[in-house]
């Protein structure tokens, strides 16, 4: 295994880590969800190209009890009858949105054929633990009627992905699913997800400073997002009953990000259980790397041409 991170993002984490973090807290920066969503979304329009032209896009809300929520939909081709991928976005369940992630929305919908739903689900500190979970089930067991109402022509086939904190809902819906039969998911994919809010992996220890996403950045979002004492291990993806009936999974994280072992964990209990799952450990890679494509083009266009080859 390499050793060493790509040239052009060590280069970034050079200037970031000895300059402008410094001055940062030099200044008196302090973490709060403000800043934490400004940053995504900074670091995304940065060094994230804007993605390919997509033929239709559409907002509107999710028919069901409750919070209806936003989605916003990628239809790359509007005359066809496509399947369909709901994508969670990440940022710690506190951060991340439908206008931060537009460029990974439009590189799915245009690389994979499929219509991509892209949910607003409720953030915390507004919305801690458990709002954004129910709202990626609502997504999922709702989308047919939206998707009927606009008269959008679909395949009755629905996959499920996201990254990071998207990635731990899809964990969420993968555990709750094994006993649902009724609600069939056809794939999941989780890239470099948070499954372990107990923060057990031995990778928080040995990357826990220097590869953008640090490990006290990892506590303080899992602060916000389970604001209410809940038992850390309890509420974790990775524990728990593990099933052969789990959808099949692509599970991907990155060497050099604090998340890579519990993400690694979670790929060995489906194994372990007989649940199909392919795992891929991408090199030279820190965590958020999708929102960094500029930095990393050849590595995001494996990704995504990997995305593409799972789903069919």
């Amino acid at each position: 295994m390499a050793k060493v991170l790509r040239k052009e993002v060590q280069d970034y984490l050079d200037v970031f880590n000895n300059v402008t973090l410094p001055a940062m807290l030099a200044a008196g920066w302090k973490q709060t969800i403000v800043n934490a969503r400004e940053g995504l979304a900074t670091l995304t329009k940065t060094y994230t190209p804007a993605g390919p032209a997509v033929a239709r896009i559409l907002d509107d809300v999710i028919p069901c009890a409750g919070y209806q929520v936003p989605v916003r939909i990628f239809n790359p081709d509007p005359t066809q009858a496509l399947p369909v991928l709901i994508y969670y976005h990440g940022g710690g369940h506190g951060a991340g949105s439908i206008p931060v992630y537009d460029p990974v929305y439009r590189n799915l919908a245009a690389r994979t054929g499929h219509i991509v739903i892209a949910p607003e689900y409720r953030l915390a500190p507004e919305n801690p633990y458990p709002a954004g979970e129910i709202d990626a089930y609502n997504v999922l067991t709702h989308f047919r009627p939206l998707l009927d109402s606009l008269k959008i022509k679909y395949i009755d086939r629905v996959s499920i992905a996201g990254d990071s904190a998207g990635g731990a809902l899809c964990a969420v819906l993968n555990r709750r699913l094994q006993s649902e039969p009724d609600v069939k998911v056809y794939r999941s994919i989780l890239i470099y997800p948070c499954v372990d809010y107990s923060m057990a992996g031995e990778s928080l220890k040995e990357l826990a400073t220097g590869y953008l996403l640090t490990t006290a950045k990892v506590a303080w979002y899992h602060n916000v997002y389970l604001a209410h004492n809940e038992n850390r291990r309890v509420v974790s993806p990775l524990y728990g009953e593990f099933t052969r009936n789990m959808p099949k999974s692509l599970v991907i994280t990155a060497q050099f990000c604090v998340l890579r072992d519990e993400g690694k964990a979670y790929a060995d209990k489906m194994k372990a259980a007989g649940a199909e799952v392919e795992y891929i450990n991408m090199e030279n890679m820190t965590h958020t790397f999708l929102n960094t494509e500029s930095l990393n083009k050849e590595e995001c266009d494996f990704v995504y041409g990997k995305i593409n080859e799972f789903l069919k």
